[in-house]
């Protein structure tokens, strides 16, 4: 069984488990179902899903079908990029809360800092005050987005989750969520994997008698940040489990984190040149990159009008040869699988 987790108490009164799974790219149906019952039976209290990752229903059904009280658990899910907008997001949650059908939601957070962020943290504002949700915050947001929502609604988010872990350790960010009282949840805490052999992961693994995946939870969880890896394996959600009952000495924690190389790897990564897409913009990775591509309405995507099966003399996006791409654009770049 997993060591219980202990709990963050959030600026709005809730709590908030430390550790949880995420369930991004878990697989629709089976894996996700399997996975969140797997992590519940270990003593899980947490889940971390989105509309985005589409298994919601898969994320309720298995919480309904767990046994375990529902109060004792605690779900979040996200607003993601296309539904952003005042009606929208309340359209969007209405969606999610049918999907996972429990209630309620613990934890609701706009998934990314689209252009309409302050029109949707409004509509959570008051899904907040009608009960259906217990907690609202944000996602990917840095300082000045903070600033901003704060400034422009007088409420401040309970939860900023970002990506953390030793390689990405985004201190600008977090130091603004202790400004302001935000609890910091850190996604991908392991890296997505690809620094579990890094010779100061594995020395402190060797030193400590743990695995390297437990080193790095732990050194997150130290800095008293919620942690949400994810597995659909049981003996990796399991081992994930296992981080309260040792303490990493203060040599070890300054080892990790003397790691930070602003090395990403995380879901945002992706996330983001799907979000622009969907919004009409340019998908490049660059910096900066952000061309109208001519696709409609922001948020909505392609205009139906010029899908297959379009009328005859629709309006459609100018044609370029193919293999082209826009000039000044670079395509973006999809990290390898883990």
């Amino acid at each position: 069984m997993t060591t219980s987790a202990p709990t963050v108490t959030l600026r709005d009164g809730n709590t908030m488990p430390q550790l949880g799974l995420g369930v991004w790219e878990a697989g629709r149906g089976e894996p996700t179902y399997r996975a969140v019952r797997d992590a519940l039976e270990l003593g899980y209290r947490h889940i971390d899903t989105a509309k985005i990752y589409g298994n919601e229903k898969d994320v309720g059904r298995a919480v309904r079908d767990s046994g375990v009280p529902r109060e004792a658990i605690f779900v979040t899910t996200k607003l993601w990029n296309a539904d952003q907008g005042y009606d929208t997001a309340k359209r969007a949650f209405e969606a999610s809360f049918r999907a996972l059908d429990l209630g309620y939601i613990d934890l609701y957070l706009v998934h990314f800092p689209e252009r309409k962020r302050v029109e949707s943290f409004r509509a959570l504002i008051e899904l907040k005050e009608s009960g259906q949700v217990r907690s609202i915050g944000v996602s990917n947001f840095t300082g000045r987005h903070l600033d901003e929502l704060v400034e422009a609604t007088g409420v401040t988010p309970s939860v900023n989750q970002i990506e953390l872990h030793p390689f990405l350790q985004q201190r600008d960010i977090t130091a603004a969520c202790v400004r302001h009282g935000v609890a910091v949840e850190a996604y991908s805490p392991l890296a997505r994997g690809r620094r579990m052999d890094h010779p100061v992961v594995a020395r402190l693994a060797q030193e400590t008698g743990r695995t390297p995946a437990q080193v790095l939870l732990r050194w997150a969880v130290e800095k008293g940040w919620v942690v949400i890896p994810k597995s659909v394996r049981r003996e990796r959600i399991e081992e994930n489990g296992r981080i309260f009952d040792f303490r990493l000495s203060a040599d070890q924690q300054g080892a990790l984190d003397a790691l930070d190389e602003d090395y990403r790897r995380g879901v945002g990564q992706r996330l983001t040149a799907r979000g622009r897409r969907a919004a009409g913009r340019c998908s490049s990775s660059r910096r900066g990159c952000g061309r109208a591509t001519g696709s409609g309405a922001p948020g909505r995507g392609r205009p139906r009008s010029t899908r297959r099966g379009a009328r005859a003399g629709a309006w459609r996006p100018p044609s370029r040869p193919r293999g082209t791409r826009r000039p000044g654009c670079s395509p973006a770049r999809r990290p390898p699988r883990r």
